[in-house]
C-alpha cells in the first residue's frame, strides 16, 4: 500500500496517464484503519442491493462474449480484464451478505470475507481498466448491465477511501468549487465575453426566463472555448430564447465517476436549480459523455421526481432543429466518419442524432465498420484513463488535419483516425463525439462563422487579451430583456 505527495493531480505529470501500463498503483485517502476500510467497502456494497442487482449478479452465464468486447480485454487478452470479472468482490459482497443463502455461505465458509488486499486489487479493475463504455452490456445475452454494476460497486470502493488519487482530486475540487479544472463563475463569464468578440455573436447570460437554459463542461470552456460559440450561433439561429448560468453551467460530474453519490447528486441539482429557476423547458448538454448520463438518465433519482424539464444531447437538439427547419446549413463536400460517444449513444440511444445532422450536410458519410452502439471506446470517459487505448505519442494525427500521416505502431483502439483510415479510406475527416461536430455546424450555419484557432485558447493569451480590454466597458452588459406584462406593449 503506497500513498501519494500532496501535489494536486493538474499540477504534476500522473504515472497513471502514461501509455504504457504503468505498475498497479494502491491509493488510500482518510486514516481509516484497515478492517473499517473493509467494513465501509462491504456496507456500501451491500446497501446497493436491490431485485434488479440480485438478478444481474444471479444471471451470469459465464459465456464470455463480454470480454470480446471490452478493449481492455481485447487488447491485452488478460483475464482479469473480462468486464463480469470486475464485479467478483461486488458478488461476493452479495453472497455473503444479502442473499438468499447468505447465512449458509457465512456459516460454512463458503464464501470468505473480501480482505483489503483483494480490495486494492479490485482498485486498478473497478477505475483504471474500465471507462463504464457499456460494450460489454450491449453484447451480454442476459442484459446484464455490467456498466451500471461497476458504478455502483464504485460506491463502495469511495467509502472505504479506495480510489485513484488523481480521480479522487479532481472530484473532491469539484465538489469544493463547482468544477473539476477550477473554472469558476467569473472565469466562465470571462470566456464568453472573450467568445462573443472573437466570433461576433450574442451570447446571453443570467437571463431570469429562458426556454433553454446551456451547460458547458469545465474541458471545453478551458480547453475548447470555441464550443461556447459554437453553442451560441447555433440556438440564436434556432431563433431560441436562451441563456447561460453562471449559478449552474458545469456539466461535468465527477461525482457520479469516483462513486460518491452525495457529490453527484451535489453537481446535478446546480444543473436543475438553475434551469427550474428560469423556467427552462430544455436544458442542451454539449459535453460528450457522462453529463448526458449524468443527468437525463440519473438526473431524476438525484431530484427525487422526474424532471420538469426536457435534457438532449446537442447533436440531438441540432437533428431536431434541422428537421424542423428552424435554420439552414451549407452543404459539405467532404468523406468523414463520425466516432460516436459511448454514452450519448449505446448508453443513452441517441445514435441515429449525428448521422442525421451528417445527412443534413450533405456529406459523403463512411460508417466505421465498428460504428454506432458497437463502437469502441476512445478511452476517455467514465473517470478511467487511457491505459490500454490512448495516444501511444507516435504517429498521432489531428482529427481534423488531412496532412498527417498515421504511425504505423499507433494502437489499434484509441486512435480514432487510425480507426477512420482503417474502416472508411485514408484522408477521412474523423467527427469525434460531440465537439468537431458543433465546430462544424456553428461553420456552416447561415450566420458567418469565424476560424477556430486552437493555439489562442492557453491562459496566458487570455489574460493578456483581457489585459487590453480593462479599460473598455463592455458592450455586452448580459441585462436579461424586459418582458412587458400581458396586455401592455412595450414603451
Amino acid at each position: 500500500m503506497t500513498t501519494v505527495d500532496g501535489r494536486h493531480t493538474l499540477d504534476r505529470e500522473a504515472e497513471r496517464l502514461a501509455y504504457k501500463p504503468p505498475e498497479v498503483r494502491h491509493d488510500v485517502q482518510g486514516d481509516m484503519e484497515t478492517e473499517e476500510r473493509v467494513e465501509k467497502a462491504m456496507h456500501h456494497f451491500v446497501k446497493n442491493f436491490n431485485t434488479q442487482t440480485a438478478s444481474y449478479l444471479d444471471g451470469c452465464l459465464h459465456c464470455g462474449m463480454c470480454a470480446d468486447a471490452c478493449h481492455f480485454h481485447v487488447r491485452t487478452d488478460d483475464p482479469r480484464y473480462t468486464p463480469i470479472w470486475k464485479l467478483e468482490l461486488f458478488k461476493q459482497a452479495y453472497k455473503r451478505e444479502a442473499g438468499p443463502f447468505a447465512f449458509f455461505y457465512r456459516l460454512f465458509g463458503f464464501k470468505k470475507k473480501v480482505t483489503i488486499d483483494q480490495l486494492e486489487e479490485w482498485q486498478h479493475l473497478l477505475y483504471d481498466s474500465c471507462t463504464v463504455c457499456g460494450r460489454c452490456s450491449l453484447v451480454c445475452p442476459m442484459g446484464i448491465d455490467i456498466a451500471g454494476l461497476v458504478s455502483m460497486a464504485r460506491h463502495g470502493m469511495f467509502k472505504a477511501g479506495l480510489i485513484p488519487h488523481e480521480l479522487h482530486e479532481v472530484a473532491k475540487r469539484a465538489a469544493e468549487t463547482g468544477s473539476p479544472l477550477g473554472i469558476t463563475p467569473d472565469k466562465f463569464e470571462d470566456r464568453i465575453d472573450w467568445m462573443a468578440d472573437e466570433h461576433d455573436v450574442e451570447i446571453p447570460v443570467d437571463v431570469d426566463q429562458a426556454d433553454v437554459l446551456a451547460v458547458m463542461s469545465s474541458i471545453e470552456i478551458q480547453k475548447y472555448p470555441q464550443s461556447i460559440a459554437a453553442t451560441a450561433k447555433i440556438l440564436n439561429a434556432a431563433g431560441e430564447k436562451w441563456t447561460f448560468r453562471l449559478d449552474g453551467f458545469e456539466a461535468t460530474n465527477f461525482g457520479m465517476l469516483s462513486g460518491n453519490p452525495d457529490w453527484q447528486k451535489e453537481a446535478t441539482m446546480k444543473i436543475i436549480d438553475a434551469a427550474v429557476k428560469i423556467g427552462a423547458k430544455l436544458v442542451v448538454l454539449p459535453e460528450c459523455g457522462h453529463a448526458y448520463m449524468a443527468l437525463r438518465w440519473m438526473g431524476a433519482n438525484m431530484l427525487g421526481k422526474p424532471l420538469p424539464f426536457k435534457v438532449m444531447h446537442i447533436s440531438e437538439y441540432i437533428s431536431d432543429a434541422l428537421d424542423k427547419g428552424k435554420f439552414k446549413v451549407n452543404k459539405v463536400s467532404k468523406s468523414v466518419t463520425y466516432h460516436d460517444p459511448c454514452q450519448v449513444s449505446r448508453r443513452g440511444g441517441a445514435t441515429g442524432a449525428a448521422r442525421n445532422v451528417l445527412k443534413h450536410l450533405g456529406v459523403d458519410f463512411r460508417e466505421m465498420e465498428f460504428g454506432g452502439d458497437y463502437n469502441w471506446c476512445c478511452g476517455g470517459g467514465g473517470g478511467g484513463h487511457p491505459l490500454l487505448v490512448g495516444d501511444s505519442g507516435s504517429g498521432r494525427a489531428d482529427p481534423g488535419d488531412d496532412s498527417q500521416a498515421v504511425g504505423e505502431d499507433a494502437p489499434d483502439f484509441g486512435d480514432l483516425q487510425r480507426r477512420a483510415d482503417q474502416a472508411a479510406g485514408p484522408g477521412i475527416q474523423v467527427v469525434a463525439g460531440q465537439r468537431p461536430l458543433v465546430e462544424l455546424i456553428q461553420s456552416l450555419v447561415r450566420l458567418e462563422g469565424q476560424r477556430m484557432c486552437r493555439e489562442r485558447c492557453s491562459p496566458t493569451f487570455v489574460s493578456a487579451y483581457r489585459g487590453k480590454r480593462a479599460k473598455r466597458i463592455r458592450s455586452r452588459a448580459k441585462k436579461p430583456r424586459r418582458v412587458p406584462p400581458k396586455g401592455k406593449k412595450a414603451k
